[in-house]
């Protein structure tokens, strides 16, 4: 279900996405793996994580999306965002983190709104 959990979630931001990216898509390249990544007409990137679990998503899956993105290098690292989907929502400590540093964070019931 993880394949098919983080191809539905690049068609949400295709679809409802309200910045209207230029163009979706992964980066699964020496060994180096982000589920979702945006190009925007801003030239800012938003970078993804998605994950079919059945526990809540935690900072530690953060840390690691942003220490991926960090890794792809210039100009993909310019004004970097990041999102997060989770099948099983997430702890109450990544929900603060995510607010006070503007990390979007989707759960499953939102991606069938």
């Amino acid at each position: 279900m993880g394949t098919l959990f983080e191809d539905v979630c690049r068609q949400y931001v295709s679809r409802y996405w309200d910045e209207k990216p230029v163009q979706v898509g992964a980066h699964w390249k020496s060994g180096l793996e982000i589920d979702v990544l945006t190009e925007n007409i801003d030239g800012s990137h938003w970078f993804g994580e998605c994950k079919w679990w059945n526990r809540p998503v935690g900072e530690n899956v953060l840390a690691h999306l942003i220490e991926n993105a960090k890794k792809l290098g210039h100009p993909w690292n310019q004004h970097p965002r990041y999102m997060l989907f989770s099948a099983s929502g997430f702890t109450d400590t990544l929900k603060q983190r995510a607010s006070a540093e503007g990390v979007l964070l989707l759960a499953l019931p939102e991606l069938f709104v």
